[in-house]
């Protein structure tokens, strides 16, 4: 799926200039505040702008330095919310090399269920950020990694420029082999620390072959102010003509009642690649329904709000035609946030991605997964 650049949110989104003329008199349906949604969503945006992810997302890129991931993080850490343009097979692209990485890394396909899963000579070590080559390295003569596991340092990041600030350690992220007996398979733990605040907190168990596998991610992300919890199931399989992947998620803000839940699945058979996802979100008290199909081609997608039709998007992934349930322009605050919504399920792929980035550098014995 590598080089496929739909975009469903990216597609919204280049109807920017569309919305210049979106008639503001249209009147919302009842059922819905736009505000009320726009500032439950805003909450999730926070999160991924906090201080802790955007140096996380560094450390992603700085941990795999090959295949599509990088460019994928920076557009995270570019953002000061959920990156639009990011709910694309693309991202399922990342999700699949990933897993493929993770299920192979370090030469233990099929391995038994008592393998090392970070190599003996990475344990209790930390890693730093090197500038100069633009990955993550050991420090020989740092303590305070944990014995069962590795340190990764994290730093600020200009806001400006988006690149590390190498001389500013904000905080570490440790990175555990849970030594859960799994058959083909393993269980780690990656904790996050900024100051006094964990901001990631999450478990992975990858089980799996040559080509196929599984992987579990569940924890939560934090700003400080509020949580996001969140459960995601990738299941992915690759031959010689076709490579797909099947990812399944819940998530949740309790604080503020924001929840999404979904599933995507994405394949590429021969060079034709086929994206198909269903979403519901619950936002400002409104629930959002989104079923949509991308081919190379063509683009259909409907939004149901409340269970009545909302909005519809037809055409092809580079021109859609984004109406209501009547052929009429959105307003400006429901064209907003509806393409925000739109872009929830991306952002679940990418996050994952970048999760999972550390732990596939650090089984594989400090190398980037090929």
């Amino acid at each position: 799926m590598n080089g496929t650049r739909w975009s469903i949110a990216a597609a919204v989104s280049a109807l920017a200039i569309t919305c210049a003329a979106c008639d503001d008199s249209t009147k919302p349906q009842d059922t819905f505040n736009a505000q009320a949604a726009q500032a439950d969503y805003d909450a999730l945006a926070h999160i991924y702008a906090s201080a802790g992810w955007q140096s996380f997302s560094v450390l992603a890129g700085g941990a795999v330095t090959t295949g599509p991931l990088p460019a994928l993080v920076t557009g995270v850490q570019q953002t000061t919310g959920l990156a639009a343009g990011r709910s694309d097979l693309r991202a399922q692209a990342a999700a699949v090399d990933m897993a493929r990485a993770l299920w192979t890394a370090g030469g233990h396909p099929g391995a038994t269920p008592n393998f090392a899963v970070i190599p003996s000579e990475l344990l209790g070590k930390t890693l730093v950020y090197d500038a100069g080559s633009d990955v993550y390295v050991v420090d020989p003569e740092r303590p305070g990694a944990p014995s069962n596991g590795v340190r990764y340092i994290l730093y600020a990041i200009n806001p400006v420029t988006h690149e590390v600030v190498v001389g500013e350690e904000i905080g570490y992220a440790d990175l555990t082999d849970e030594g859960v007996e799994i058959p083909n398979g393993f269980k780690v733990r990656l904790v996050g620390v900024t100051g006094t605040l964990t901001f990631v907190d999450y478990t992975a168990t990858v089980t799996g072959t040559l080509t196929s596998g599984t992987i579990v991610t569940n924890g939560f992300l934090s700003d400080g102010v509020n949580t996001l919890n969140y459960t995601v199931t990738a299941v992915g399989s690759v031959s010689s003509v076709q490579s797909s992947l099947d990812l399944t998620y819940a998530l949740d803000i309790a604080s503020v009642g924001f929840t999404a839940s979904g599933a995507i699945h994405g394949s590429t058979t021969e060079g034709d690649s086929t994206l198909t996802y269903a979403q519901t979100v619950v936002a400002g008290g409104s629930s959002f329904q989104i079923d949509a199909t991308v081919t190379t081609t063509t683009f259909d997608a409907t939004v149901d709000l409340n269970g009545s039709l909302f909005a519809q998007a037809t055409g092809t992934p580079q021109a859609i035609v984004l109406s209501d349930a009547e052929g009429h322009l959105l307003s400006a605050e429901e064209y907003k946030i509806l393409g925000d919504i739109l872009g929830v399920s991306g952002a679940v792929t990418l996050t994952t991605v970048a999760l999972l980035a550390p732990v596939a550098y650090a089984i594989g014995g400090g190398q980037p997964p090929s």
